[in-house]
């Protein structure tokens, strides 16, 4: 596993290559969501606007091309975190805008709807057989 500071992995690629600011404001901007990382870095491209055409060009020559999940970057607060998640899902938003908006990856966005689905089935369950019970 590659390390560097507090990064690992494609973060630790993107701290070698693009400096650690990168690093961070990938993070911030990305982290917990599948992106792509085209060949060339061109202007008007995510990365572009977010790194500037030097380091983002650096980044797509270490990385690219290819789709990766930008990891969380030291991101706590899950709590808080879940539960904001819960209410943007109800609210109807796509799991990588929650993810974006709630500062967690969208694997856990996913886990968090299911998790909310079993939920809402459940009580339906627990009446069912508790009316079978009382008859």
């Amino acid at each position: 596993m590659i390390v560097r500071g507090n990064f690992t992995g494609i973060l630790a690629i993107v701290a070698e290559v693009a400096g650690e600011e990168a690093a961070r404001r990938l993070a911030r901007a990305r982290g917990g969501v599948r992106c792509y990382i085209p060949r060339r870095a061109k202007p008007g491209h995510w990365l572009v606007e977010l790194l500037g055409e030097r380091e983002a060009q650096a980044v797509c020559d270490a990385i690219g091309p290819g789709e990766v999940e930008v990891p969380l970057a030291g991101t706590g607060r899950q709590a808080d975190a879940r539960r904001h998640a819960a209410e943007l899902l109800q609210r109807g938003w796509s799991n990588a805008r929650v993810a974006r908006a709630v500062g967690v990856s969208e694997r856990t966005i996913k886990r968090l709807r299911a998790r909310m689905r079993e939920q809402q089935r459940q009580p339906d369950l627990f009446r069912r057989l508790d009316a079978r019970r009382r008859a």
